[in-house]
C-alpha cells in the first residue's frame, strides 16, 4: 500500500506598496506528483481566522498538471512591524488516480508588507473641528500620522535608510496666515516657526511656540509635496493668557499698574505684579513701576497716575504713599514737595 506525505514549510514573501498603489504577486504553486500516485486535481479554499485579504484564489479547483494560481496582495492591509509578517492558509485536497484518494495539505502564506509614506495619506490626531487654541509664549504640540496609499498608518518613520525600501524624504511644517490674517507685522520669527519632531514609528507631533496673539493655519510638507491633511490645514489661534493683555505689536505684556515679577522672564514665564503704594506704571509694557515723585503719593497697590498733594500737605520724598501736614502757620502750593510759612496777614484754614 502506498504512503503519501505532501508537506509544506509555507511561502514567504514581501509585498511593497508604493505611492501609487498596493503590491501584488501572481504565481502558481506546483503540485508534486509523488512517485506511486499520479495526482489528477485539486480543490482548494481558504479557511481559519488569519488575514483573508492576503489571498486571493482565482480558481477553486483545477488539474493537478496546471498548478494552484494564487494572488498575494496588500491592498487594505496596514504595513508591518519590524520582523511582523500578515499571514493566510489555504487548504488544498489533492484526489489522485489510484486508490489512495484524497491527500490533505495546508498552505501558509506569509507576507512582510512594506509601504511608502504617501503625503496626500497625511491625517491629524485632533479635534474634529481642527481648531487648536494657545497661549503666547505657550508651546502648542499637534500630532500627525503618516499613512500609506490605502490611507494606512504605516510604522517607519521618514527619513529610512532600510534596504528594501528607502527614503530621504521628510516631515516639515509651516505656517500660513489665510482669511483670520492679523495685522502687518504680526508674524511667527524664526525663534518660533514650527518644527516637526517624530514620536514614534510613522507619529510625529508639530511643534510651535508662537510669542504674539493672532490666527494662523499650519500646514504640512514630505519632501517637496503637499502633505497637508485633506481635512485640511489646522486653524491655530493664539491669545494672551490670562492676567497679560496684548500691546499693539501683538505681544503679551502686564497690564497699566502692573510689572513684571522678574523681568529676566520671557513670553512663557511672564507673571505681573501690581504696582507697590507710592508707585504707579501708566501704560501697558513690560517697563518697571515708577515711584511717584515728590509733592505727590499713590496709597493704593496696582495704581496708574499719582496724586497730587492737597494745600497744606507735603511730600518730600519720592515713592510715599500718603502726604504729611503742613505745620501751623505755614502752607503749601505746588509742586507741594514742601511747606513755607503763611504770609503776613494770612494763616492757613
Amino acid at each position: 500500500e502506498a504512503t503519501h506525505c505532501i508537506c509544506s514549510k509555507g511561502v514567504d514573501v514581501t509585498l511593497t506598496k508604493m505611492e501609487n498603489a498596493s503590491a501584488s504577486k501572481n504565481f502558481s504553486l506546483d503540485i508534486v506528483q509523488s512517485t506511486t500516485s499520479e495526482y489528477s486535481s485539486w480543490r482548494a479554499a481558504q479557511y481559519g481566522e488569519m488575514n483573508a485579504s492576503l489571498v486571493w484564489l482565482p480558481k477553486e479547483e483545477g488539474n493537478a498538471s496546471n498548478g494552484l494560481p494564487v494572488e498575494l496582495s496588500a491592498s487594505g492591509l496596514p504595513e508591518t512591524l519590524s520582523g511582523a509578517t500578515e499571514g493566510a492558509t489555504v487548504a488544498l485536497e489533492v484526489e489522485a488516480d489510484d486508490t489512495a484518494g484524497c491527500s490533505n495539505v495546508s498552505v501558509l502564506f506569509r507576507a512582510r508588507i512594506l509601504a511608502m509614506t504617501v503625503a496626500s495619506s497625511t491625517r491629524w490626531d485632533a479635534d474634529a473641528n481642527l481648531t487648536a487654541k494657545v497661549d503666547a509664549g505657550d508651546t502648542l504640540v499637534v500630532p500627525f500620522t503618516a499613512c500609506d496609499v490605502d490611507g494606512l498608518p504605516v510604522h517607519h518613520t521618514v527619513p529610512t535608510d532600510r534596504t528594501e525600501l528607502s527614503d530621504d524624504r521628510s516631515f516639515s511644517a509651516a505656517v500660513v496666515y489665510g482669511g483670520l490674517a492679523p495685522p502687518p507685522g504680526r508674524r511667527l520669527s524664526s525663534q518660533d516657526a514650527p518644527m516637526v519632531v517624530p514620536t514614534t514609528p510613522g507619529r510625529y507631533d508639530v511643534r510651535v511656540q508662537p510669542a504674539r496673539v493672532g490666527n494662523f493655519s499650519l500646514v504640512l510638507a514630505l519632501g517637496n509635496a503637499d502633505a497637508t491633511p485633506a481635512t485640511g490645514p489646522l486653524l491655530v489661534v493664539v491669545d494672551c493668557r490670562s492676567g497679560l493683555v496684548q500691546d499693539d505689536e501683538g505681544f503679551c505684556v502686564c497690564p497699566a499698574g502692573q510689572e513684571p515679577q522678574d523681568p529676566s522672564d520671557g513670553p512663557a514665564d511672564l507673571t505681573c505684579t501690581p504696582c507697590e503704594e507710592g508707585h504707579v506704571k501708566p501704560d501697558r509694557g513690560n517697563a518697571l513701576c515708577e515711584p511717584c515723585p515728590a509733592g505727590s503719593y499713590e496709597p493704593d497697590t496696582g495704581g496708574t497716575v499719582c496724586r497730587t498733594c492737597a494745600h497744606g500737605e507735603f511730600q518730600a520724598l519720592a515713592g510715599q504713599a500718603q502726604c504729611e501736614l503742613c505745620d501751623p502757620q505755614t502752607t503749601s502750593a505746588a509742586p507741594f514737595a514742601s511747606c513755607d510759612e503763611c504770609d503776613r496777614d494770612t494763616f492757613r484754614y
